[in-house]
């Protein structure tokens, strides 16, 4: 299997690209109200092919950074201009273990360069492998531990800050 990992800002891709990530993002059922709107407002976007089908996605996002003042730690907001998000591999066997998901973040915060990210993701017994991929990526979680407006899960929100 060869895996082919795509990284540009969202007007370099097609409308069939734009289109497949919409609904890889609609597949990955954590997003509220998923749109092309959404994804073209993206910094960055990045996506995975093998044998011509799209298996993953993810973005660096320009964020109203809302999450921070659900973490009541608003007074940081301002010091993050990026998120990572919309971060999705199909659930399927062939793909687990392979670090895709992570490999697609490594590139996405290689692109974007030295600035300060941010991330959200579910914590505790709905934790899922993008906390993995966020602590082994050098984020930290901050902040009180909130619920999803979507899932209703708890999410934690967590920060990477740039190299000194």
């Amino acid at each position: 299997m060869k895996l082919t990992f795509t990284v540009n800002k969202p007007e370099m891709f097609s409308k069939e690209d734009l289109d497949t990530f919409l609904v890889l993002l609609k597949e990955q059922g954590e997003v509220e109200d998923p749109n092309m709107i959404k994804i073209k407002r993206c910094n960055l976007i990045c996506m995975v092919h093998t044998d011509n089908q799209a298996i993953g996605i993810g973005a660096i996002k320009h964020n109203a950074k809302s999450a921070f003042a659900k973490a009541g730690i608003q007074k940081l907001a301002a010091n993050f201009d990026a998120e990572l998000g919309y971060l999705y591999v199909k659930p399927v066997n062939d793909y687990r273990g392979l670090g895709i998901g992570k490999t697609i973040s490594r590139l996405l915060l290689k692109e974007l360069g030295d600035c300060n990210v941010f991330a959200t993701t579910a914590v505790g017994a709905n934790a899922n492998s993008m906390l993995y991929i966020l602590t082994h990526l050098g984020f930290i979680k901050e902040g009180n531990t909130y619920f999803g407006a979507k899932t209703n899960k708890p999410l934690g929100l967590f920060l990477k800050y740039k190299k000194v």
